[in-house]
């Protein structure tokens, strides 16, 4: 994205941020952190930490997320999903009891930049990091793990890529600005 900020991106007249903050909310989420490099200017009136080990990638975020979760668990969201909806945060809480881990699915397999993870995995999580392995969807394995289908979340489209929808290059930001457009 050309060096852009992507949580402060725009969307349908709104930052991504600001987008996901609400419907965290909605969700009755009280503790809400940011994880990760905020420039301070930018950054909202939010907790903000630093990755506990520099260089870790989006499995360090994860990582650095559980340390600083106030219970048993936390919910990670990655900064670049602006359509994420409220029921999608109540099924991961509803569903939390049920595993160590609750990723929902979309036809591109597993989103576990939008999830819920159980404190006990931090050790892991740890393990792997200081090993070099870095990919998310890699330390799930062996992990006890529930998924759903995020589409039956949402009524914002039938499979569910909108609501998962990450805005990772210009064309993914345009066609965000256009759905936005659509949805109001």
């Amino acid at each position: 994205m050309n060096g852009r900020f992507k949580p402060w991106l725009a969307v349908g007249g709104r930052p991504i941020l600001w987008r996901q903050i609400d419907a965290l909310r909605r969700a009755r989420i009280e503790h809400i952190a940011l994880v990760g490099r905020w420039i301070v200017e930018e950054r909202p009136p939010l907790p903000v930490f630093a990755d506990a080990i520099e260089n870790s990638g989006s499995l360090g975020g994860v990582y650095t997320g559980l340390l600083v979760a106030p219970g048993t668990g936390t919910i990670v969201l990655a900064g670049d999903m602006p359509f994420v909806e409220t029921p999608l945060f109540e099924e991961l809480i509803r569903r939390r009891d049920e595993a160590e881990a609750v990723v929902p699915t979309t036809d591109q397999g597993l989103q576990p930049l939008c999830a819920w993870y159980n404190r006990s995995l931090a050790c892991g999580f740890k393990t792997r990091i200081d090993r070099g392995e870095l990919r998310v969807l890699d330390a799930l394995a062996g992990v006890h793990l529930h998924s759903f289908a995020a589409a039956d979340t949402t009524a914002l489209d039938a499979d569910g890529s909108m609501l998962m929808m990450n805005v990772n290059t210009i064309a993914d930001y345009e066609r965000a600005c256009e759905a936005a457009r659509h949805r109001t």
